[in-house]
């Protein structure tokens, strides 16, 4: 983390204290619901709460398609996937939006509607996606809703709330064959919105599976060099944090495959970021994403979520709780002679260069994943990423 990222963190702490102290009545915020296990299965619905009840004539929301840009932000020559859905609309094309005077436990009696919604305040919403469209597998997805959200007052939010989304199959049928994948290193970023906007977390990983789909990730942290951009996935611009700072990471999950595309989930795990004087633990922490080819190089590329059940910032000795979240991620391959120095080996030194924060799990990596009698499916390396 830069020092201007604590600085400004520290501006946000003193400007929230003399908010609170003229007794500023903020607007609603959008809290995102993560589904049981971290992860979205094609069919599971989208859940968001509210901090305080709503007019529901001013939740508005729209789909545009994923990732978001290298800064975080929606691209901007891209077409919104479903251009409005309001409450009042119910059904949008392939999206349906209902909300509800309580949190929303699955009983649909509690639904709003008609004269409801000119009449009611709301503390949660429903979006269901089709899953043969909008929520089809595979298709990353932000979810916008629209400034101008408002409370029961009238105070609106004066910009918009974006969430990342990606559905995995509910179901796949195994094929009884070896899932190809491209062992080696991946390059994974991913970038915070909260608590900490605009916290990056790179990950220079090595990344083995075993011959029936088991992969093993090790990842260390990565920091750019100097003068290349924070969120850089240029293995010639950033090196391993070989400083006490630097941390490590330990991950397994297991591929599948649904017709013919591929898909990664990892099991929850927690990570724990010591940057100084601030610590950020990620409980629950999962990977989901696609495996894709690269449409240059032809190596394969991950696009996916990042998601986590809880959030603890601590600086100073005080922690602070924050709600589950989710982020978009990357991970780009690396061929072998680009790879940067001192990066973990998931079948070899797994710290790598990092030399403090190194705790891999004793039974990391699983079985079969470093037999040496076992042929992993792994595409040859080449091209560059």
């Amino acid at each position: 983390m830069s020092v201007f990222q604590i600085h400004r963190l520290g501006l946000l702490v003193v400007a929230s204290a003399v908010l609170g102290a003229c007794s500023y009545d903020a607007p609603p915020e959008t809290l995102f619901q993560q589904p049981d296990g971290g992860v979205f299965k094609s069919g599971d619905p989208i859940v968001l709460h509210f901090s305080e009840p709503i007019d529901p004539q001013t939740l508005s929301i729209r789909i545009w398609p994923g990732p978001r840009t290298l800064e975080g932000d929606i691209p901007t020559d891209d077409s919104p996937l479903l251009e409005r859905c309001t409450p009042a609309m119910g059904t949008c094309g392939n999206a349906q939006l209902t909300v509800y005077e309580t949190l929303w436990d699955g009983d649909e009696s509690q639904a709003l509607s008609g004269e409801g919604l000119a009449s009611s305040a709301v503390i949660s919403a429903r979006l269901q996606l089709d899953p043969q469209h909008l929520g089809k597998p595979n298709q990353p997805l932000l979810i916008e809703v629209e400034k101008g959200l408002a409370d029961a007052k009238g105070n609106r939010t004066g910009v918009a709330t974006v969430f990342d989304v990606q559905f995995l199959p509910k179901t796949t049928t195994p094929s009884g064959e070896p899932i190809p994948f491209q062992n080696g290193a991946y390059i994974i970023v991913s970038t915070l919105k909260e608590p900490i906007a605009g916290l990056v977390i790179t990950l220079i990983s090595d990344v083995a599976s075993s011959e029936d789909g088991v992969i093993a990730i090790a990842g260390a942290d990565g920091d750019e060099n100097e003068g290349a951009p924070k969120n850089t996935s240029n293995p010639d611009e950033m090196h391993v944090d070989d400083t006490e700072r630097g941390f490590t990471m330990y991950a397994t999950g297991q591929l599948s495959q649904f017709g013919g595309d591929r898909f990664l989930e990892t099991q929850p795990i927690p990570m724990v970021l010591s940057l100084g004087a601030i610590h950020l633990t990620l409980n629950d922490l999962v990977f989901s994403a696609k495996v894709t080819a690269h449409s240059e190089s032809g190596n394969d590329r991950l696009e996916g979520t990042l998601s986590y059940s809880a959030l603890t910032l601590e600086i100073g000795g005080e922690p602070v709780d924050y709600e589950a979240g989710s982020s978009a991620f990357v991970g780009h391959f690396v061929p072998t002679e680009d790879k940067p120095a001192g990066m973990p080996s998931v079948c070899g030194d797994l710290c790598g260069a990092v030399p403090v924060q190194c705790n891999p799990p004793t039974d990391f990596p699983p079985p079969g994943v470093c037999a040496e009698s076992v042929q992993s499916p792994a595409i040859e390396s080449g091209g560059t990423p």
